[in-house]
């Protein structure tokens, strides 16, 4: 609680306070204490609410709440400067820095179509770099990722160079009418054609697997390849190139001896760099 003065007014509403510390606070006011008249300065009891200044980044242990600061701050950072993505962040143009950066507990830093280079991007917690751009930027760096990754797949184009690319999975299984086999067919739908392109060439560091489960062993991991040794991601960009990019065909597999595999699922996932995104 705190007193504030109101030099007009009578009833309920909302002030901007800022006190000695130069701190701003939203006052919502309770009630005023005595009556009204233009001539008097009144005081008033209120509710402090603090007004949030979210931090986009941290840059060798100083916060910066605002894009320009902190995307210069990160570009004058040494190797040793430690560089944390701490809100949404958006690239205006490329970004080149010594340092280590680390994005995680939800953060986002989007290249939007900007070329990064750094000693390190590592995304962890829930953090996410992703690339609204038209055209994919490069990211050039060591770069390791948890989770999802937003949806956003690193796809390597060269050793420590990746570009990110939007991508969805779905799934169905399907009964062949024959006893103890079953099908599973899932499609893997990148946003932009370019994606295709750097899994047919091969060497992407992309992996498309199934996270099998069944009673007595649960989610196990496995990548799949296809019956010639091709990964099965390298294959697949090669055949949806070769059909003009039709993105509607689909992966099928087929699974025999079924009645082994007591309560079988699978879940379809494509890999890059550490990010998994799973069908949904």
């Amino acid at each position: 609680m705190c007193i504030a003065n109101r030099t007009s007014g009578n009833g309920g509403g909302t002030w901007t306070v800022t006190d000695a510390n130069a701190k701003t606070y939203i006052c919502v006011i309770k009630a005023l204490t005595k009556g009204y008249s233009r001539a008097y300065t009144y005081l008033s009891e209120i509710n402090l609410t603090p007004v949030v200044e979210n931090n986009v980044a941290s840059v060798g242990g100083t916060d910066y709440v605002d894009a320009a600061s902190a995307i210069a701050a990160i570009k004058a950072a040494s190797a040793t400067d430690e560089v944390k993505i701490t809100g949404d962040l958006k690239l205006t143009s490329g970004l080149n820095t010594a340092a280590a950066i680390t994005v995680s507990n939800g953060a986002v830093l989007d290249l939007n179509g900007n070329d990064l280079t750094a000693k390190s991007v590592v995304i962890v917690n829930g953090g996410s770099v992703i690339d609204s751009g038209e055209t994919a930027g490069l990211v050039t760096a060591n770069l390791s990722a948890s989770g999802d990754n937003g949806g956003y797949l690193p796809i390597s184009t060269a050793a420590n160079t990746y570009k990110l690319y939007k991508v969805t999975v779905t799934a169905a299984t399907e009964d062949t009418g024959v006893a103890n086999t079953m099908k599973l067919k899932f499609q893997v739908k990148f946003d932009n054609n370019a994606a295709y392109d750097a899994l047919a060439a091969g060497n992407s560091g992309v992996t498309i697997g199934g996270i099998f489960t069944w009673s007595g062993n649960e989610n196990q991991m496995h990548d799949i390849t296809y019956s010639d040794g091709t990964p099965l991601a390298q294959k697949w960009g090669q055949e949806v190139a070769a059909y003009s990019y039709n993105k509607n065909g689909s992966i099928v597999l087929g699974f025999s001896g079924t009645n082994a595999f007591e309560g079988l699922t699978v879940v379809p996932y494509i890999q890059g760099a550490g990010a998994t995104i799973k069908a949904v």
